[in-house]
């Protein structure tokens, strides 16, 4: 069996000098959210060609993942492989091996993945990081409640999205929300605010940070084709609150009610902005008659190219491992098949080629989706909570409150610059 492993593919010489692929291998892998089961199929397929490895695998939670990581590469007893999000680089890359060329060259690394994982793994010409699959944030509407009011398509652009929030928002006599049109405007109590926030920026053409990365910029203007002074993260930030401001048209939300997905799932809103990663969360604990479906994220206009936010996780091979090699070789093979995953586990695309044409809406968004660099995501992500919070619950005016963002995202990029 292990002379025939070789005999059926070609080994790079630096995996397998000679050709020669007898010697055992181990290689542990580090994963959050899924047990083994998930790549299975693609552990059997790739043992089966080189049967002188073995995949062990151990599933951590996700609360204590990343510490946990950082433990045990600082203490040398790191895995093989593991996964990063996808705004983790910044922070581990050092932590990295880079993929070598002879495994995948960066030609075929943009070839082979939709645009936004080179953008997030690619870094000083190397390869960091290969996704399974990328997930991206769409609009899921209440479909039962809209076909009531006889409405049979969700809305395509933010000006239609506002039309029906404002359509179906109720508000007691006493003001109160008791039906909202759209879960917008609060950080607290809606899911990822601050990814949504970023969606809107990037949607609406915002420089989130200088061009080497040495500090924010989503708080500058844009000079518009008239020469005027446009603020696209201003914008944004005003256009997100509204929604939670008892004294504008658009208000559908406020700190008072449940959390974003639970409102959802009871039917107390008709549109949430998410993930594919909670649609199977949704169909579990929603209640019998609310019945959804999932659109692409509007655009500002309908002849906007389309942009959404990519939330996403990779795998990625610990620079201290003997047998970076094979680790890469295997990541590789996981990415390259990747299908089998993602059908198997109702995973959205990762691969350009499946993305492009697709029909699906997470498919089809990966092709189109953006992020973009945080030094250091968790923090970055509680500033901008912050400045949503500071503008709903402090009536903080919006240009202090995104001047305020900026100056403490600067400090962060200042104070944990990556020399390259």
């Amino acid at each position: 069996m292990t002379g025939q492993g070789c005999e059926r593919v070609t080994i790079p010489e630096e995996i397998c000098p000679n050709n020669d692929c007898n010697t055992p291998v181990n290689l542990t892998v580090w994963r959050v959210f899924e047990d083994r089961e998930a790549i299975d199929p693609l552990i059997e397929k790739y043992v089966y060609k080189y049967p002188n490895v073995t995949i062990t695998y151990r599933k951590l939670d996700f609360t204590e993942y990343e510490d946990t990581l950082i433990n045990a590469l600082s203490a040398g007893r790191g895995p093989d492989i593991f996964q990063i999000h996808n705004d983790w680089l910044p922070r581990h890359w050092d932590k990295i091996a880079p993929v070598p060329e002879e495994i995948k060259t960066i030609d075929q690394y943009t070839e082979l993945f939709v645009d936004v994982a080179a953008d997030d793994f690619i870094f000083n010409n190397q390869i960091y990081a290969m996704p399974l699959s990328v997930d991206t944030l769409a609009l899921y509407v209440n479909t039962a409640i809209l076909e009531d009011a006889k409405i049979f398509s969700p809305p395509a652009t933010w000006q239609q999205f506002i039309e029906y929030s404002n359509r179906f928002t109720e508000l007691t006599p006493q003001g109160n929300i008791f039906m909202s049109g759209s879960a917008m405007g609060t950080a607290n109590n809606i899911n990822r605010a601050s990814d949504i926030i970023y969606a809107l920026m990037l949607q609406n053409g915002t420089n989130m940070t200088a061009p080497d990365n040495s500090s924010a910029s989503f708080a500058l203007p844009i000079q518009t084709v008239t020469g005027e002074n446009f603020y696209p993260g201003q914008n944004s930030l005003e256009f997100y609150t509204n929604f939670a401001d008892p004294n504008n048209r658009n208000y559908s939300w406020n700190n008072d009610l449940a959390g974003s997905i639970q409102a959802f799932e009871n039917g107390q809103t008709v549109m949430m902005l998410n993930y594919a990663y909670q649609k199977p969360v949704i169909e579990k604990f929603k209640q019998p008659d609310v019945e959804f479906d999932i659109a692409p994220l509007p655009t500002i206009n309908t002849t906007d190219d389309p942009v959404s936010y990519a939330n996403y996780w990779a795998e990625t091979v610990n620079k201290q491992s003997r047998n970076t090699a094979w680790a890469w070789h295997f990541v590789n093979f996981m990415a390259e098949n990747s299908e089998i995953y993602t059908i198997r586990n109702s995973k959205p695309t990762a691969l350009r080629a499946v993305a492009k044409d697709a029909y699906e809406v997470f498919d089809r968004q990966a092709y189109y989706a953006k992020s973009f660099y945080k030094i250091r995501a968790t923090e970055v992500d509680d500033i901008f909570n912050q400045m949503i919070e500071s503008v709903v619950t402090e009536d903080i005016p919006i240009d202090d409150a995104i001047d305020k963002a900026q100056n403490d995202v600067t400090a962060l990029m200042i104070a944990n610059k990556i020399e390259q």
